[in-house]
């Protein structure tokens, strides 16, 4: 990452489970993104998980050369917006030290994002607060 902070404007929204995984996607662009960030967490976390310490959410931040489990210290939801506070230093984060997405959903597309990122977020570390 070239600069401390990402910050852009989400097109495409997706919040779904799949293989067993809560997933949020945020993109640019719904079939070619260039800035994008993808949230996901094991709906069944095991003692494998456990003993590896991967029994936490997983983000990516446009790439899989910026991905990794942890890494977040908050997340605020607001109406239009989710802003991420990163943790520093973070290995895979590069310098990154907070993410901004920007969105326009309605009112049961945004309970559906707060319920999945609770999810998500539960007992990590990761504060998330909806405002």
């Amino acid at each position: 990452m070239m600069s401390d902070q990402l910050e852009f404007q989400a097109a495409c929204v997706s919040v779904t489970e799949q293989d067993d995984t809560y997933i949020v996607g945020l993109a640019d662009d719904e079939l070619e993104p260039e800035q994008y960030i993808i949230l996901q967490r094991a709906i069944f976390e095991d003692t494998q998980d456990d003993d590896l310490g991967l029994n936490t959410y997983f983000l990516e931040v446009c790439g899989p050369d910026s991905s990794g489990y942890g890494g977040i210290d908050s997340a605020t939801l607001q109406e239009d917006r989710l802003e991420l506070a990163l943790q520093r230093p973070h290995r895979y984060l590069d310098g990154l030290e907070k993410i901004i997405v920007r969105f326009h959903l309605a009112k049961q597309q945004r309970d559906v994002l707060v319920k999945q990122l609770s999810l998500i977020f539960r007992d990590s570390g990761c504060v998330l607060t909806v405002v």
